[in-house]
């Protein structure tokens, strides 16, 4: 069987659920042109960090050890097997540090049910 021609192949893409590569802008009619990954999860938790009250605010102006900066947060930890592109909400690096390996609560998954939905994940 031969391979599909590149023209039809490119046709494809945009349907393939693959994991974006880090820093890679993303397109999404809702956010300006190269928004990155975590500038969309934060505008589809509607800029509330999951862990904690507390507004998530993407300033490209922190210093990276920020506590206050937006990270990714794996709700089901990796070293749980979590490490699907699903599996991703965006929260303080503090609150992500203090959570650390532990099982995810119920909230945190229906957080996570709720952003896969909106990015058209689920």
């Amino acid at each position: 069987m031969s391979a599909l021609p590149a023209a039809i192949a490119d046709l494809f893409i945009p349907y393939l659920r693959s994991a974006p590569a880090k820093g890679v802008p993303i397109r999404h009619p809702l956010l300006p042109q190269g928004a990155t990954l975590l500038e969309m999860l934060v505008h589809h938790q509607n800029g509330i960090c999951p862990l904690c009250p507390e507004p998530l605010v993407v300033d490209h102006s922190l210093p990276p050890e920020d506590g206050m900066r937006p990270s990714f947060d794996p709700v089901v930890p990796r070293s749980r097997r979590g490490k699907n592109a699903g599996n991703r909400i965006a929260a303080h690096r503090d609150c992500n540090s203090r959570r650390g390996s532990r099982r995810p609560t119920g909230c945190q998954m229906i957080w996570l049910a709720a952003v896969n939905a909106r990015l058209g994940l689920a």
